[in-house]
């Protein structure tokens, strides 16, 4: 009778959370707009080797960082370093990571990994074929992602010294709007919830099963105490 409460109980709470999904995820939402940025782009072929300075945006206005960009003919290599990061959450549950982008003159973005924090900071090491590029830092849902947001948080400027070294280009790019990924967040956090009632009436399913054990195990232990008691019984009778 309890087992067949506990299934009832957790059936109600699954569906009240299929409810809640689908009341939340709206039938015809309309997807979020791109939008337009631009940042400045080097043209690395005739900079040779260059150092990059990264500023915070007004996103985040404390955050800093530094590029050694060289060119080895066929490709170029990039050291870049960060400081003065929040966690991404702080822009939304979506958002997980940042990712560091170079981003050609023609408005294509490349992802050249994700900038992994620890205590504010974090580090990228690439290479990449393209020559010409700016640099720009995103907060994004997840390393591999193919377009940055517009969730942009640093971007490369040059000092006095890299602008006497490189030629500077203007780079408009495209950036997905902030909020593209929410509405697959809330079907993720319905979906977890879902999953821990489940594993929560799982558990509580083992538990019983454990407590049958135990008492069948405590019956059988005590007929066979029972059993020894008369066979000893039978025994002195006998003799």
């Amino acid at each position: 009778m309890k087992l067949a409460s506990t299934f009832l109980v957790a059936t109600g709470i699954l569906g009240m959370l299929a409810a809640s999904a689908l009341g939340q995820a709206p039938p015809s939402a309309s997807p979020a707009k791109s939008v337009s940025r631009t940042t400045k782009a080097v043209n690395y072929r005739r900079a040779g080797a260059a150092k990059v300075d990264f500023q915070g945006t007004e996103l985040m206005q404390q955050a800093s960082g530094e590029a050694r960009v060289q060119n080895k003919g066929s490709r170029t290599e990039i050291d870049a370093k960060f400081l003065g990061l929040d966690e991404a959450t702080k822009f939304g549950l979506e958002y997980l990571t940042y990712v560091l982008w170079a981003v050609s003159p023609g408005g294509r973005a490349v992802n050249l990994g994700e900038v992994v924090l620890k205590n504010g900071a974090g580090e990228v090491k690439a290479i990449s074929d393209m020559q010409t590029f700016g640099m720009i830092v995103t907060a994004e849902p997840y390393f591999s992602v193919t377009q940055p947001g517009n969730t942009v948080v640093l971007e490369n400027v040059f000092g006095p010294a890299t602008l006497g070294k490189v030629e500077n280009i203007d780079a408009s790019y495209e950036l997905l709007g902030r909020g593209i990924y929410s509405s697959s967040n809330t079907k993720i956090e319905n979906r977890t919830a879902a999953q821990e009632c489940r594993r929560h009436l799982r558990a509580q399913e083992r538990q019983k099963i454990r407590h049958r054990r135990r008492s069948r195990s405590c019956r059988n232990r005590r007929r066979s105490s029972r059993h020894g008691r008369k066979t000893k019984g039978r025994r002195r009778r006998q003799r």
